[in-house]
């Protein structure tokens, strides 16, 4: 019935966990770089490590999180599809039994 269709669920299905996993990447990545960053600028105590902390985005972890939720919408997005897609192919397996 896909062939007929067009549609993958499946392959929707595959991509919303991969969005899932990147948006858990994203959140780690965040974590971990602001640990990093913490430690450095406790023990980078020099001129140079003052003047790096003074030029260094203090925004990047809003941007971060902004991107995180970009991609949650777009899991929520093929969530939805997904739920659509098999209800169409359940309709039309419905009208093929007919």
């Amino acid at each position: 019935m896909a062939n007929i269709l067009k549609f993958d669920v499946e392959n929707l299905a595959r991509v919303r966990d991969e969005c899932d996993s990147y948006t858990e990447m994203v959140r780690e990545a965040k974590a971990s770089a602001q640990r990093t960053l913490q430690l450095l600028q406790k023990d980078w105590n020099t001129p140079a490590g003052r003047k790096f902390f003074e030029t260094v985005d203090q925004d990047w972890p809003e941007v971060v999180d902004q991107y995180a939720k970009v991609l949650g919408d777009l899991e929520k997005a093929l969530n939805k599809a997904i739920r659509e897609y098999q209800d169409v192919k359940q309709k039309a397996e419905q009208l093929k039994m007919q």
